[in-house]
This record gives C-alpha cells, structure tokens and sequence, in this order.
C-alpha cells in the first residue's frame, strides 16, 4: 500500500482496470454526459457526474479519459445547477455545488 484509499496499492488498479473493461461503466457515463448536456436532463446528469465522483480518480478510472471526463462532469452538474426545479432546496443547491468543487479539485490535480 502507499496510500490510505482501496486503490492506493499494486493490485487494485488491475482490478478496477478489468472492472472497467468488463462493464464498460466509463464509456457509459462518458455518452451519458455528453448526450445528455443541454438538454433538461438534470437527474441523469447529476447521476452520471456522481459515478465520476466515487470512481473517477487516477487508479480506478482509465487514465487516458479522466480529465475529459472530470470536465464533463464539471459542466453537467454547472447545468444542473442552473436547474430551479431540480434545485428546489438550498440543501439539494449545496450538495451539487460541493459535488462540482471535488470534481474541479481532482481536475486541477491531474498532472498532464
């Protein structure tokens, strides 16, 4: 191990690499978020950045795709924050507005 996280060691990342390929989930979400973007889609958008906020890291996700990813996630949940109907509740607002800021912290981290 060389970290505190479930992927911080030498055989998770294979792992999450063959989970990967297997379900496909990162392609999945990948089309979802950019289909769905601009469209009135705010509960599938906020579902689909929230599978890139458990799993998009460097070591569980395909590093080739994670910052494209990162940044589209990013701007689903900037659109789901201009949503008034689904941002019904300054608790619901703050959630996504602290989902965004992991999202735009772990961007900012990724070297390359």
């Amino acid at each position: 191990m060389w970290g505190e996280h479930p992927w911080d060691n030498d055989r998770a990342p294979d792992w999450f690499g063959v989970m990967m390929d297997k379900t496909g989930l990162a392609g999945y979400v990948r089309e979802t978020l950019s289909t769905e973007i601009n469209k009135d889609s705010a509960e599938v958008l906020r579902t689909a950045a929230f599978c890139l906020i458990q799993f998009g890291h460097i070591y569980v996700w395909p590093h080739e795709g994670l910052k494209g990813d990162l940044t589209l996630g990013i701007a689903a949940l900037q659109q789901v924050l201009t949503d008034n109907e689904y941002c019904y509740s300054e608790e619901i607002t703050a959630d996504i507005r602290a989902e965004l800021l992991q999202l735009e912290e772990r961007k900012e981290n990724i070297i390359g």
